[in-house]
Order: C-alpha cells, then sequence, then structure tokens
C-alpha cells in the first residue's frame, strides 16, 4: 500500500495513479483540498469537516478520532489524506490494513505548514495552483513575528472535547505562538488550576459537543475548528482570522 507523509520535506517520487475519488479524515485536509479545486471529487470526510462545504457531495465518515471503516470502504477512495494530529494511530493503522492509499500531514510549525501546501500540490500534480497560495504565506513567514496576543498566556483544548491540552509541539500552537502568545499546557483534564493560569483557553469545537462541566470554565473561548486547525492554504486566513477576534477577546 502506498503512503506518503507530508509536511516533512521528503515527498519521493511517487504519486498516486488515481485521484478521482478522495476521502479527508481531519478539516486540515478537506480545506487544503478545497482551496486547490478538488472539492468534488471528495466521496467521504469526517463529521467536522461539513462546515467548509458550500455543498458536500460526499458521506460523512464520523468523528476524526473515530471513523467508521465500513462506510470508508463502501465509498473506495483512490487517496485517503488525513492529519497525524488529528486522527487516531488505531484509525490510521485500520485504514492502512484496508489497503487504501493515503497520504498523512505531519505539520508542527508555521515552515512546516508551507512545505505541507508545497508537497500537497505536488502529489496531487496542481504544483501551478499551490504557488500563489505559497507566495503568500512565505511573504506572511517573512514578516516579524506578531503581537496581537503578546503576553497573553493562552492554551488550547484538544478538538476531541476531551478536556486534554494540545502539545506545545504542535501546528496550533506555533500560530499562537508566532502571533506572541505564551503557550500554556497541562497533564490531564483542564482543571480549575489550569484554567487560573491561563489567560485564555481556546476550544476548536462546535458548541453542542462541548461537554457541560468544560463550559463552566469563564476563560474558555469557542473559535471555528477551522481557525487553528487547518495549516497549509489555510495558514494566512486563520492568523487574519484571529488577528481580528482573538487579539480583542
Amino acid at each position: 500500500m502506498a503512503a506518503w507523509i507530508l509536511g516533512r520535506g521528503r515527498l519521493g517520487e511517487d504519486r498516486p495513479s488515481h485521484l478521482a475519488r478522495l476521502v479527508s479524515l481531519a478539516p486540515s485536509m478537506t480545506a487544503n483540498l478545497i482551496a486547490l479545486g478538488f472539492a468534488d471529487r471528495i466521496v467521504g470526510f469526517s463529521d467536522e469537516c461539513e462546515e467548509l462545504f458550500d455543498e458536500p457531495l460526499g458521506l460523512s465518515l464520523g468523528s476524526f478520532t473515530d471513523i467508521d471503516e465500513g462506510v470508508l470502504a463502501a465509498v473506495n477512495p483512490d487517496l485517503v489524506l488525513g492529519d497525524r494530529l488529528l486522527n487516531t494511530s488505531e484509525n490510521l493503522n485500520a485504514i492502512q490494513r484496508q489497503g487504501f492509499p493515503m497520504a498523512i500531514a505531519e505539520v508542527e510549525g508555521l515552515e512546516s505548514s508551507a512545505v505541507f501546501l508545497e508537497e500537497l500540490g505536488e502529489l496531487l500534480e496542481v504544483a501551478p495552483k499551490a504557488e500563489p497560495m505559497l507566495r503568500e504565506l512565505r511573504a506572511l513567514l517573512a514578516e516579524s513575528p506578531s503581537s496581537e496576543l503578546a503576553g497573553r498566556r493562552v492554551g488550547i483544548l484538544h478538538p476531541d472535547a476531551s478536556g486534554r491540552c494540545l502539545s506545545e509541539a504542535t501546528y496550533p500552537a506555533s500560530l499562537l505562538r508566532w502571533l506572541g502568545a505564551s503557550v500554556v499546557t497541562w497533564e490531564g483534564e483542564l482543571s480549575e488550576a489550569v484554567s487560573a493560569e491561563a489567560e485564555l483557553i481556546l476550544c476548536p469545537i462546535e458548541e453542542e459537543v462541548l461537554p457541560e462541566d468544560l463550559r463552566e470554565c469563564p476563560k474558555l473561548r469557542l473559535i471555528r475548528p477551522a481557525t487553528v486547525l487547518c495549516f497549509g492554504a489555510g495558514t494566512v486566513a486563520s492568523v487574519h482570522e484571529i488577528r481580528g477576534d482573538l487579539s480583542t477577546g
């Protein structure tokens, strides 16, 4: 089974033989596929991707932490695209055993976000279409680090509503540090001690999915999952959204 890792600068020469039927297991991948003109080829997607479509044409496969392998087999994709941060290793391993070609994003910072976008364009053989987005992203990276969140202590909840924190070695944490924030991390679930340490706790999840006990945290700020989870083509939009929203919150 063919597999590609995107974001590490080691794409290799092989390419998928067919790209007519794509499955995206994470909003990060879906946003980039749409930006590159592949929306009408997405035959399956995780629940969290639905808000990104004007009108989804494919089938929902369940949450990105619990992909329905039966539905995945039914849509019979030519390529499955996932995100190492969001999709569980159990799901990714199970999909690998089903024999579908896979492309997995491993993006840990803004620089690897640009590498990911370049490699995805090459993998899908639409590098010229990715180039304007890459120029915009590289121009952003050439700026001085931002200061919209300068000095603010910010934590990020994992988008599975568990109350766990995303680690510092993730793209969302890198994005917030670039915006000037001091990223707060913790072990286990969100607690009163944690909420006392952080000035702001971001939660990239829909409100109806958030457990009642987490809603009681006064410093919790709900944001669209795409805001801090979509790297590559979504990086510049994420920065603009955070600058216009979180910096005044």
